[in-house]
This record gives C-alpha cells, sequence and structure tokens, in this order.
C-alpha cells in the first residue's frame, strides 16, 4: 500500500539593454525552471518542432528532485524519493525510458517504538488503530460542515472524546503526525479539513529510485538547450517578445512556460511586468501553501534496527522530531536511514547547523535502540524552505482556501504565457507525476495556441 491511499476519500537596472526581436536561432519558446515540470514541457514542445530554451537558476537540474552524490557510491534524493502508486503512473513509464530501476516499498511494513525504546505491544498497535478509525470518522463528520476549520479541530475532538489515557493521546498524536502531517507537508493547524485530501492517486505499490531520482529529470533535459546559473528577475510578458530578465542578460521568445514553485512565487524574487492579474495573484498569496517536508540522510557502518521493516515510527507525547524513519537496507542493502520531518518540526530543525541536526537526530534513535547506538559515518541534511529556488518541498490547501485556486495556477496568461508545477495540477498536486503531467499539459496548451 502507498501513503495517499490512507485518507483518499475524504532589480534590475533602470537603464534596461536593448531588446532585439528573436533571430532565426533564438528560440521560439522560453521555459523558466528545470525541475520535472519545466523540463516535461520543454521536451515535449522540441517534439514538436519548437525551439525550446530553458532558463534554471540552480546550478543543476531536477528542482525539488535532487540526488546528492556527495557520497559517490550512494546516491541519495534529499528532494522527491517515491513514485506514488507505479500502475498507470506516468513516472513509470518514464523511469523505464530512462533506464532507471526503482525497487517497491511498505508503510505497512513498519515497526514502532515508545520513545524510551519500549516497542509498541499488539494491544497498543491495535488501540492506534482504533483511534486513526474514529479520526476518519470524526473527519466524515466534519466535512459535513457549514464551515470549514483546521484539522487540529478534528484530533481535539477525537482527543477528548475517545483517547481516555495519555498513552492514547500519544498513540493519536503520533498517527496524526505521520498520516497527515508528513504525508501532506503542512501542520494540522493550518491543513483544510475539507479540503486537504482532495487529489486522486494511482495504484500499485510505492517505489523507490535505488540509483537516484536524478534519473528522470537528466532523461528529459538529453538534448535540450539548458542554461543553469540563470536566475529569472524579471517577465515583460506583455510585449512580443517575452523578455526574461537575468543578471547576464535578457533571454527573448513568444511563447513563455512559468514553471516555478509556489514557494518562489510567493517570495515575489521573480517580478512580473505588468503583475498578475489580482485572481492569480490571490491564489499564489492568499489561496495555497507551501508546505516543507525535511529529511536527514543517516549513513552507518552497519545495521542496529530490523532490516526487514521499511518503516520506523517513534511515539512521544510530544511527537514531530524524527518521529519517523525509513530504512534503506532492504531496498538499497545499505545501512542507512532517513529521518524525516514534517511542517511545524521541520521549520524548527532547519534552523539548526548540520551538526546539531544530527545531534538531535541520534538522540532520538539512542533512546529508542541504546545509549551504545554507533554515531554515522556520513549526513546529508535537506532545507527546503530555506532554499531560495523551492522556498518549501510542496504545495497544499490551508484552511480558507480551495482545491479550485489549482486551476486559476494552471490556467494560462493568455495564449503565449503558461503555467506549470506541482500547484497548477489540479487531480495529482504535491506530486511528482503531477508536476510532470502539468508541464506535458502546458506544452500541449502552447501548441495548441499555435
Amino acid at each position: 500500500m502507498h501513503r495517499r491511499t490512507a485518507l483518499v476519500h475524504l532589480a534590475l537596472a533602470a537603464a534596461a539593454p536593448l531588446i532585439a526581436r528573436p533571430a532565426a536561432g533564438d528560440p521560439d519558446v522560453l521555459v523558466l525552471g528545470a525541475g520535472m515540470a519545466g523540463l516535461a514541457a520543454a521536451r515535449q514542445l522540441a517534439r514538436a518542432g519548437r525551439r525550446v530554451r530553458v532558463l534554471e537558476a540552480r546550478a543543476r537540474i531536477g528542482g525539488r528532485v535532487f540526488t546528492s552524490i556527495a557520497w559517490p557510491d550512494f546516491p541519495v534524493d534529499l528532494g522527491a524519493s517515491w513514485i506514488h502508486g507505479h500502475r498507470g503512473n506516468p513516472l513509470t513509464a518514464l523511469a523505464a525510458d530512462a533506464g532507471a530501476p526503482t525497487v517497491a516499498t511498505d508503510v505497512d511494513n513498519a515497526a514502532a517504538w515508545w520513545a524510551d525504546g519500549r516497542p509498541l505491544s499488539d494491544r497498543e498497535r491495535g488501540r492506534q488503530a482504533a483511534l486513526g478509525d474514529a479520526f476518519e470518522a470524526a473527519l466524515v463528520d466534519a466535512q459535513r460542515a457549514a464551515r470549514d476549520a483546521p484539522l487540529a479541530e478534528v484530533l481535539r475532538k477525537v482527543s477528548q472524546q475517545v483517547a481516555q489515557t495519555r498513552s492514547d493521546r500519544a498513540l493519536l498524536a503520533q498517527w496524526a503526525n505521520s498520516a497527515i502531517e508528513h504525508e501532506y507537508a503542512g501542520a494540522l493547524s493550518r491543513l483544510s479539513t475539507f479540503w486537504f485530501d482532495g487529489a486522486a492517486t494511482f495504484p500499485g505499490e510505492d517505489r523507490l529510485f535505488p540509483s537516484g531520482y536524478g534519473a528522470l529529470p537528466r532523461h528529459l533535459a538529453a538534448g535540450l538547450d539548458v542554461r543553469l546559473d540563470t536566475p529569472v528577475m524579471r517577465i515583460v510578458w506583455r510585449r512580443d517578445p517575452i523578455e526574461l530578465h537575468t543578471p547576464r542578460g535578457v533571454h527573448t521568445a513568444h511563447r513563455l512556460v512559468v514553471a516555478l514553485p509556489l514557494g518562489v512565487l510567493r517570495s515575489g524574487d521573480v517580478a512580473f511586468d505588468p503583475p498578475l492579474p489580482p485572481s492569480r495573484r490571490e491564489a499564489v498569496h492568499e489561496g495555497l501553501a507551501m508546505g516543507l517536508l525535511n529529511k536527514v540522510a543517516l549513513r552507518f557502518e552497519g545495521a542496529f534496527w530490523p532490516v526487514e521493516r521499511d518503516w520506523l515510527q517513534v511515539v512521544d507525547a510530544a511527537p514531530g522530531e524524527f518521529a519517523e524513519w525509513v530504512s534503506l537496507h532492504r531496498s538499497t542493502g545499505r545501512p542507512a536511514l532517513f529521518g524525516f520531518n514534517a511542517a511545524a518540526a521541520a521549520e524548527r530543525i532547519e534552523r539548526l547547523d548540520d551538526a546539531a541536526t544530527v545531534a538531535l537526530a541520534m538522540r532520538r534513535l539512542r533512546g529508542v535502540f541504546g545509549r551504545g547506538v554507533p554515531s554515522p559515518v556520513a549526513a546529508q541534511v535537506s532545507r527546503w524552505k530555506a532554499d531560495p529556488w523551492a522556498r518549501g518541498s510542496y504545495s497544499f490547501v490551508p484552511v480558507g482556501s480551495t482545491p479550485a485556486q489549482r486551476r486559476v495556477l494552471g490556467e494560462p496568461l493568455d495564449e503565449r504565457v503558461v503555467f506549470a508545477g506541482e500547484h497548477c495540477h489540479a487531480t495529482h498536486p504535491a506530486t511528482v507525476h503531477g508536476a510532470y503531467l502539468s508541464g506535458l499539459e502546458a506544452a500541449r496548451r502552447l501548441a495548441a495556441a499555435g
């Protein structure tokens, strides 16, 4: 089973350089952003015979798909990790085309402990499942209400009515942190009860890339004109040609795909001239929100945890800090763990330096597995909110917003300017496949416009 099936029911200088109209060798289409959405659009347009140029602010392609090669013998995905539901998922076919092997993981193949190292008993596991069922029942009732509310209100109601003991409350809190906050990258205090789980899903297993997710953007980018280290500061979009102003000059084309993450759009670091229409500005700044899910990758000389398990969970009275781990031993044969933090916990921990972050993670592991647990031989840490070219991990629907904002964000500005990204996809948001599909749709719209 995969995670997303769990709750399905539910300022430039004043003197700008002179701009020439595009010459024969200049691009027909500019694509802003070399993440999965931008590369999908660029590849599709190039296949249709368009001259395409991709501008990317980073020194690498992939965006929030980021396979680190800091450990040369062990690629580590510090961004997206899974194909969520492999049957019918377009990434499954893309991975095959790219020659990128995948391996199944199972969120139900999990072990759980209390923070002091005591394994959850069968009775406690059953009790947690019952509390999760109670939450889902209360959620159905809350979704019939006239007023939207944060999911935290549902949790409070269930805790007051059903959670009879301190251990009950800890079990319920850990379930909500794992099943909801880690899944949707938003805090229960912000996630919309009405709309937090409005995405469609694909059936089948969740699958990891033992050699790295980065094989997919590399495959998409093959043969494309991609300009790295080229941040765009200003988009002049009403003129023909459209102008993209960068520190190194101005790029022009008759068509544009804007494939920037929602977090970057919200930051205002890229100015639109003229400003975006009010409905789109509202969707960017007051509609959807940017969530946060960070990882700490720890590599050890050997495994000290049950290697037959994919997921390791820790129940605490105050859940959130390194309460969920993924073991890579069964999928890759390597003694490595990924520790996850989401939402508010991720924001707190992101402010720590690497050494302090690893020390916090090791305190959690030693609390569970004993003080004799060895230190990792190496570690890597993600900080997606601090990343200026991401400003978060993926989008979610907060209280007061609706999925309709995704449709607004995905609508073209006009026949020459279209948008792409996971935040633009109405049915598969907050996923790599949603980003990929949005890029294909953006290319289709430009092609249809002529």
